[in-house]
């Protein structure tokens, strides 16, 4: 196959392979990127180097046309191929340049398609050249404004391995309540891994008469030895008719976790219990002290409101134990997993109809005991008490404030629907109408709880490979696309580095959107295992089309009868 070559940019400096992505969670070494001549790398300067992130694509007609047609893009594969980069991930973003005044210096970015490979497999000076025939390529199909990029980072399952200790639990009691409740976005395990941490998904509903219940979560939480080749197959319950293999239950929530949750509640009534101890004291000074009228009504006000916040926790860890013995925390059972593969092509206007994304999905029937009509509200994530007002700008922005919407009022979000993949590529919400060229999400998982992103405008494309646990079988190998979000900016009063959108333990996490859709569920991400830099998603319509085309038809009429 011949390239087209071009001049190689410069190879880069032993300073910005350490610094120039040092804004990035994982803080990825830096390989090669093709505009190293055109924006040179700017010496260390105290007190923060030049440093770069990743931000959504935005909108981009010539891109959009590229990536979306399987045949163009395995133009791209195909020179890595025979360039033998071992590339992890292929993720279209915009790079932000550093700012020296985050207050007063305008954003500016410009787009790359940041190339992921394994670390130390590709030098400086190759990956000059790499860059250099992928800049060629693109601009052969007209495209001449997006740069690439090339960093080191591994590509991963969002599973926890093992479970974590708690960090400060500062929300108020309701985040106790989440923990064993039937709204989405709370940790899982299942008996046959019990030490391998997930997020129970979206629920579905049979086509049955009567219907019969499901959530899903992603395989890699239920199996997590699905990395093999030998043990991603297929699985359905009953295997056969009067087989007596034991079914694999899901618990919820693992023993750890309850276990952190419980310590959390604790710290948090002891720090309760000290600040009302302290308005009692400052209540007793102030004891006929009839100047201090304005000092007097703002203890008792504080003094009561803090007791009534230690009741409430007090009230919910006590609720908690209920749920101490394992076998009461099994809530279902897995009944249908398909193995880590490909969906059937999703329809798209942009000249293909082969692009192939990823399905890590597992189906289990909820037990109907634990249900009722009073603790099931259907597919709702409680979006609990943290921040109030600031967790509505996080979810919605400001234009929606507007319209006097409270917390108290949106604490519980109904998802209804699924977000198209033609909007997801070009967004329609009122985000676009303030400015924003992305679809503003938000999930609820088992690790980091509740946060927000931006979901990029077009999938990255990410390689899975299964290794042989014997090594009897030869590895396999294949690629498919993953939406990618990333986390906001920081505010300007705010911390310098953005919060994570998800960590280990958050797979299968509902991401749903500003319109209360369902975008997808959380399968992984790009960086490390401890720092992710994009976060991965399969879209949401495509799992439903595809349980109901391997298996049963599914949707999300959950509530019916």
């Amino acid at each position: 196959m011949e390239h087209t070559y071009t001049t190689p940019p410069s190879i880069l400096q032993a300073q910005e392979t350490d610094f120039y992505f040092c804004r990035l969670p994982s803080r990825p070494k830096f390989v090669a990127r093709s505009d190293s001549s055109t924006r040179p790398w700017l010496p260390l300067r105290e007190p923060w180097p030049d440093c770069h992130e990743f931000t959504n694509i935005g909108h981009h007609e010539g891109l959009v046309s590229f990536w979306l047609n399987s045949s163009k893009r395995e133009e791209l594969v195909n020179l890595l191929d025979s360039r033998s980069v071992h590339f992890t991930s292929i993720d279209p973003v915009k790079v932000i340049e550093p700012r020296r005044d985050i207050w007063s210096d305008p954003v500016t970015t410009h787009r790359a398609m940041a190339i992921a490979v394994k670390p130390d497999t590709l030098s400086r000076e190759d990956g000059a050249q790499v860059v250099s025939e992928c800049k060629a390529l693109l601009k052969r199909h007209g495209i001449d404004d997006v740069e690439f990029v090339i960093r080191e980072a591994e590509c991963f399952s969002g599973v926890g391995p093992k479970f974590q200790e708690t960090a400060e639990l500062t929300n108020v009691a309701v985040d106790l309540r989440i923990t064993i409740s039937s709204t989405l976005g709370t940790a899982i395990s299942a008996t046959n891994a019990p030490d391998a941490a997930g997020t129970r998904g979206f629920y579905v509903a049979s086509e049955d008469d009567p219907p019969k219940l499901y959530f899903l979560t992603c395989r890699h939480v239920v199996f997590p030895s699905s990395s093999t080749v030998e043990e991603n197959l297929e699985y359905e319950y009953p295997v056969k008719a009067g087989s007596l293999e034991m079914c694999i239950g899901v618990i919820q929530p693992p023993t750890g976790t309850l276990q952190c949750v419980k310590e959390g509640g604790l710290k948090k009534i002891k720090q309760l219990e000290d600040n009302v101890a302290s308005y009692q004291r400052q209540a007793a000074a102030l004891e006929g002290k009839r100047w201090q009228k304005k000092l007097k009504e703002t203890t008792r006000w504080e003094l009561e409101d803090h007791q009534k916040k230690l009741e409430a926790f007090k009230k919910e860890l006590d609720a908690l134990d209920a749920w101490s013995d394992e076998s009461d925390r099994v809530i279902g059972h897995v009944v249908y997993s398909p193995p880590i593969t490909t969906c059937g092509s999703t329809p798209s206007d942009h000249g293909s109809n082969d692009n192939k994304f990823i399905l890590d999905v597992c189906v289990c029937e909820l037990d109907p005991s634990k249900l009722d009509a009073g603790n099931f509200l259907g597919n709702v994530v409680d979006l609990g008490g943290d921040g109030r007002e600031y967790t509505l700008v996080r979810l919605i922005g400001r234009h929606k404030l507007k319209r006097n919407i409270n917390h108290d009022e949106m604490r519980l979000l109904k998802l209804e629907g699924f977000t198209p993949i033609d909007e997801m590529v070009n967004p329609t919400t009122p985000d676009v109408a303030d400015g924003n060229d992305y679809l503003r999400v938000g999930k609820r998982g088992g690790a980091t709880g509740l946060t927000f992103g931006k979901a990029n405008n077009l999938p990255s494309l990410r390689t899975h490979e299964f290794s042989s646990s014997n090594g009897t079988a030869p590895t396999m190998k294949f690629r498919a696309l993953e939406w990618g979000v990333f986390p906001p900016e920081p505010e300007p009063w705010g911390p310098r580095f953005r919060e994570d959108f998800s960590a280990g333990g958050d797979s299968g996490a509902t991401v749903f959107d500003v319109e209360n859709r369902i975008v997808g569920m959380l399968t992984g991400g790009s960086g490390t295992r401890d720092y992710v830099d994009i976060a991965y998603m399969m879209p949401g319509e495509s799992i439903v089309d595809e349980i109901s085309r391997r298996w049963k038809k599914v949707n999300l009429n959950v509530l019916r009868g």
